[in-house]
């Protein structure tokens, strides 16, 4: 970092803020890659959120960020594994501030939000270009094809509070098909100090005529995250509902049923209503966020699913239900977060990140 910079973000740090904006700089410059990276990114249409705490843009107590453009550390498509371009639709980059704190961010995109962002680049049919270094070794800053350049009409200046967090948003939509894996952008990620979040499958599940229905989740079990609810090996073309709750009951039969439920539907809720398609499989999507509340860590929730099938005289109701799905919520990473990262694959409208989690990806502010 040039020491005029250092020097800027030192007085910061001394006085309680600053008074001209400052540009800065997230992750390696002129070093090795991370280890991490995100894939997916500027691959496929969907919806991202950056967030970055006042300590990451090194004004620990708040303080004006200014911007002429984004910087992305960029390694690929290289000439050796691809050899082509890809171009995307549209792309629509969003920057501005929040009163959320990193610890506050979750699943819910709106939710993340007090106030609009601003738009501060657009554009249609752009090129992610093929790396211009014939090889899959790590590349610098500025390097040819080390990085991708996002600049601004003009330069805009974003208060960011001391209890906040700068937030950048990316909106993609992509074009043609293109092989997978060939746009790698560098990603720090935070591994959890506290507990990690976790799902087991228990109990017995109660199938006429079906064999083994069960409920399934996919995804990150702790706060500020999301996960799916998908279910198979029920009856083709039946209407199933998953219920969750906080609380367990003895294995009780349904009326007029030999299936039972696992739940304490009293206190329980109705989260999930599918159609299983012709393999008995259901579900899958949308996602299911868990606020982000510390207070939730190390709380259980229940899951079970049932289907309507034909009534039959083994099975007057007409009634199959799943075995349960037992989820421990788990706590975010301890201390100081310097940034945190939701996105949608596949999807700019969806209300809820299927990915959520502590982060950021290597970033120029200038």
């Amino acid at each position: 970092m040039h020491p005029y910079h250092m020097k800027s973000i030192l007085l910061a740090a001394l006085t309680g803020g600053i008074a001209a904006p400052l540009s800065c700089q997230i992750g390696l410059a002129d070093q090795g890659e991370f280890s991490s990276s995100i894939a997916s990114f500027l691959e496929v249409s969907g919806r991202t959120q950056q967030f970055y705490s006042p300590q990451a843009l090194g004004v620990p107590r708040g303080g004006t960020v200014r911007m002429d453009g984004i910087w992305l550390r960029y390694d690929g498509p290289s000439q050796t594994t691809v050899g082509a371009p890809h171009a995307l639709n549209s792309l629509v980059i969003r920057v501005g501030a929040t009163e959320r704190a990193i610890g506050e961010v979750g699943a819910v995109f709106d939710d993340n939000l007090d106030k609009s962002l601003v738009a501060v680049f657009s554009a249609t049919n752009y090129v992610i270009p093929i790396d211009l270094i014939d090889n899959e070794s790590a590349e610098e800053w500025g390097g040819r094809g080390g990085e991708l350049h996002f600049p601004f009409a003009a330069p805009i200046d974003v208060q960011v509070s001391a209890t906040g967090s700068l937030v950048l948003e990316f909106e993609v939509q992509v074009g043609a098909a293109h092989p997978a894996g060939d746009t790698q952008l560098d990603f720090a990620g935070l591994s959890s100090a506290g507990h990690v979040g976790t799902a087991i499958s228990e109990g017995l599940s109660c199938g006429y005529p079906s064999a083994n229905p069960q409920v399934l989740t996919d995804g990150d079990y702790d706060i500020g995250t999301s996960f799916k609810i998908s279910g198979a090996g029920f009856p083709p073309a039946v209407p199933v509902f998953t219920w969750v709750t906080e609380l367990l009951t003895v294995p009780t039969l349904l009326p007029g049923s030999l299936c039972w439920s696992y739940l304490d539907l009293q206190t329980g809720y109705l989260v999930q209503t599918d159609v299983t398609d012709s393999t008995g499989s259901f579900g899958g999507d949308p996602p299911f966020p868990i606020p982000p509340a510390p207070p939730l860590s190390g709380k259980l929730l229940y899951l079970q699913s049932a289907a309507l099938t034909p009534p039959s005289a083994v099975n007057p109701l007409g009634i199959e239900t799943s075995d349960y799905r037992t989820i421990r919520i788990g706590s975010r990473p301890s201390g100081p977060l310097p940034g945190w990262y939701v996105t949608r694959p596949g999807s700019t409208t969806e209300p809820v990140a299927s990915v959520s989690l502590g982060g950021t990806l290597a970033v120029r502010l200038r």
